[in-house]
């Protein structure tokens, strides 16, 4: 792992960065003709294909399905876990953000989602032994959880009600980003294994999930979407979801966590100026001081780590 980070490493962060942050763009355009559980399966299922080919590349390969132990064949373990991450990380979070941006502006919605890593902390203190929650993990966590009410609006809560659209979307969209928590915490306890490999196991798994459940209930073959939603949607799938996994795996291997932590700093920020510079978005003062409050909680509780290395 290097110490001094060269210009490829810096140029591979940046294209990671762009690819997720401009992912909320694409989902935006995409769902406009495209049903979320549709645009859902699509992504994933190209983005197997994408990380089937760098597998193949690479020479590695896909965890074996069973093990021998004893003269008995048992299932490989390690796929329960990437049937947790597929399902939890992967298929229900992307259908739950795509649901909630058919209405949500991208940028909001990239600055709920922000509040992933923060979700990780406070999940792995109950789950992970030997990850308590610290102070700084508080602190970073409180000022998240401050953020996300901001965002949401002071009469947001006094006001719920579940025929309120808008306001249920929002919370998908939170739910979406502690999906996402939560599939770190059990990656974090799966067993050691190939992390392209894992990586094309899951999303594979979440393809298998919900591609026959958008057969069924949306019918693809009946849908007229329009040039630009196809053209996102497969965008989407190649890119922010196939070809970065592809990108995240060289650079963890390269630089290690620490510096692949930037994402979190860098692909929110990107994410509002794309939605801003080619959706006309306008977010309020309330979204700037939520994204502050959460990039400031995403950097408070990651200091510790960053002293560490």
């Amino acid at each position: 792992m290097q110490t001094e980070h060269s210009l490829k490493d810096w140029g591979l962060l940046t294209i990671l960065v762009v690819f997720w942050g401009s992912a909320f763009l694409m989902i935006a355009v995409a769902v406009e003709t495209i049903p979320p559980l549709t645009l859902s399966a699509a992504r994933l299922s190209l983005a197997t294909g994408v990380l089937f080919c760098a597998l193949k590349i690479s020479g590695e390969s896909l965890p074996p399905l069973f093990l021998q132990d004893a003269h008995v064949k048992k299932t490989n373990p390690v796929w329960l876990s990437l049937l947790g991450v597929g399902l939890v990380g992967n298929a229900l979070p992307f259908l739950l953000l795509a649901w909630g941006q058919t209405e949500i502006p991208s940028s909001i919605a990239s600055i709920y989602i922000g509040f992933s890593p923060l979700a990780t902390l406070v999940l792995a203190h109950f789950l992970i032994r030997g990850e308590p929650i610290t102070r700084p993990s508080a602190l970073g966590f409180f000022l998240g959880f401050v953020g996300i009410c901001v965002l949401m609006g002071p009469t947001a809560w006094a006001q719920f009600k579940l025929q309120d659209g808008a306001l249920v979307l929002q919370i998908a969209i939170i739910i979406a980003a502690l999906c996402m928590g939560l599939s770190n915490v059990i990656a974090k306890r799966m067993a050691p294994v190939a992390p392209l490999g894992a990586a094309t196991g899951l999303t594979l798994l979440a393809a298998l999930i919900i591609t026959p459940i958008a057969l069924i209930v949306d019918r693809p073959w009946t849908l007229s979407p329009s040039a630009p939603s196809l053209a996102m949607a497969a965008l989407l799938g190649l890119l922010p979801t196939g070809l970065a996994n592809v990108i995240f795996f060289v650079l963890i291997r390269r630089t290690g966590a620490v510096f692949l932590a930037l994402v979190n700093y860098l692909t929110i920020p990107w994410a509002v100026l794309m939605g801003v510079a080619f959706l006309s978005e306008r977010p309020g003062w309330n979204a700037a001081l939520a994204l502050a409050l959460i990039l400031g909680g995403v950097g408070i509780s990651q200091s510790r780590a960053r002293r560490a290395a």
